[in-house]
């Protein structure tokens, strides 16, 4: 289990013994919006921000293993794997747009955008 703060933290929680396993200290310069793991691999998990990036961490090695940052121009309210690609990544934003991240090649695919009049 990964919860999100706006204290621009991370933590990993081991349900079982229901205790604190992990904290990433200031995992973002702003507020952490939202965690996801990934349906394919469980140690990779994602974190958007108010801070307009995306990040991606290796639980396993409890370190950060990439940052998306530069595409969007507001915060980022939330992250989802793809169910069906494991290399797919979506992020919405305060921007009104949503974005799609390969995450094996590490780059921005394609943005949608124009569709929302308010966040998203």
């Amino acid at each position: 289990l990964a919860s999100s703060s706006w204290d621009k933290t991370i933590k990993l929680w081991d349900v079982k013994s229901r205790r604190l396993v992990h904290t990433f200290d200031g995992a973002h310069s702003n507020g952490v919006a939202s965690v996801v793991f990934s349906p394919h691999d469980p140690s990779l998990l994602a974190s958007s921000s108010w801070d307009k990036t995306i990040k991606l961490w290796d639980v396993k090695s409890r370190r950060l293993v990439h940052t998306f940052d530069g595409a969007h121009s507001n915060g980022v309210a939330s992250v989802v794997f793809s169910p069906h690609d494991p290399s797919l990544l979506a992020s919405s934003s305060w921007d009104k747009t949503i974005k799609l991240w390969d995450v094996k090649s590490r780059r921005l695919v394609h943005t949608f955008g124009g569709a929302h009049s308010d966040s998203v």
